[in-house]
């Protein structure tokens, strides 16, 4: 599985995403695909880095929509 660790982040960039408190092998022993892929989006969302980021959003478009509405929206049924 993919990680941010595989990409050599900064420790600014890990503030940035939020992942600066965890250490590395309580990340690791914790980490689910879909948390992976959204660490790995905010990463390149935090470096500039478009191409990637839409490409680890597409492995969980919920999430992205969810990151994007602000997690506070209400679906309601019709």
């Amino acid at each position: 599985m993919e990680t941010i660790f595989d990409h050599n982040p900064t420790p600014a960039e890990l503030r940035a995403i939020g992942c600066d408190w965890r250490p590395y092998e309580w990340y690791m022993s914790h980490l689910d695909e879909e948390t992976a892929w959204f660490d790995l989006a905010m990463l390149f969302h935090e470096r500039g880095d478009a191409k990637n980021e839409a490409r680890a959003w597409s492995h969980i478009p919920e999430r992205r929509d969810e990151f994007f509405r602000g997690f506070d929206y209400l679906e309601i049924e019709s």
